[in-house]
């Protein structure tokens, strides 16, 4: 019940830190649309989610990326940083810091 009653402060929450990190990640789009994911070009999506996936692991196991193209995210090669995934309740600016530091050194290397 607690969740139902502020999901709509989560949802601002991820909104924000998603507007946060698009401002620091080179190549990421859609910059000024509101969203819980955003999406990171690439020229070679594979190497690039493997990498992050490499250096950046979440307390459940699960990939914070999503490659693409993929018919349920977006047709173009990249990632896409699904925010959502974060669990606010123990994610600070440093931590979306770090992940954003993290994103650019591998994009660097690949482009």
């Amino acid at each position: 019940m607690y969740e139902a009653l502020n999901a709509k402060e989560t949802y601002q929450k991820y909104v924000e830190y998603c507007m946060y990190i698009k401002g620091k990640i080179n190549h990421s789009e859609f910059l000024n649309e509101e969203g819980i994911s955003l999406f990171i070009n690439s020229k070679n999506p594979n190497k690039f989610s493997k990498q992050i996936n490499e250096h950046i692991k979440l307390s459940n196991g699960k990939s914070l990326v999503t490659k693409c193209p993929n018919k349920n995210r977006i047709l173009k090669d990249g990632v896409v940083l699904e925010i959502k995934k974060l669990d606010l309740n123990h994610i600070s600016i440093r931590d979306l810091d770090e992940i954003c530091n993290i994103i650019n050194e591998i994009s660097k290397q690949l482009h």
